[in-house]
């Protein structure tokens, strides 16, 4: 065999290492992200020990919203309520608050008791692990 050809296979071998090492990182990053992202309620529920605790009993939303009206008076707009299937507590959002008014998008998250009457957690979208902001700027 010729220098020439070995060279070439020597060049071939460590680029198809290094490029074959690059994208299986890209892709492990990727797929952890999008796992993480896909089972966000699942690892905050796992973090915050206050929320796996709740009871289960059927969520009442009624008390849940003049919970959030009597806990902040001055967020007149609408409550948005996510159902979870578990129905360990009720977690609710509001947009656009006026704590995070120049980012693009942290709506206030808040966590109730199943039954609607505790406010077990309240945290800005992006300042929690599981949704935590990077910022580029």
């Amino acid at each position: 065999m010729s220098k020439q050809l070995l060279a070439w296979r020597k060049l071939a071998r460590r680029l198809h290492l290094w490029l074959g090492l690059s994208l299986g990182m890209f892709f492990v990053i990727l797929c952890l992200s999008g796992a993480a992202l896909v089972y966000y309620p699942q690892i905050d529920t796992w973090l915050h020990p206050e929320l796996a605790n709740a009871a289960q009993q059927p969520c009442d939303y009624n008390t849940a919203l003049k919970t959030l009206r009597m806990q902040y008076p001055d967020k007149l707009g609408p409550w948005r309520f996510e159902v979870t299937p578990e129905q360990q507590f009720i977690p609710a959002r509001y947009y656009n608050p006026q704590e995070t008014q120049g980012q693009d998008f942290a709506p206030m998250m808040v966590w109730l008791s199943a039954d609607g009457s505790t406010l077990l957690r309240q945290s800005f979208w992006g300042d929690y692990l599981v949704l935590r902001h990077t910022n580029f700027d």
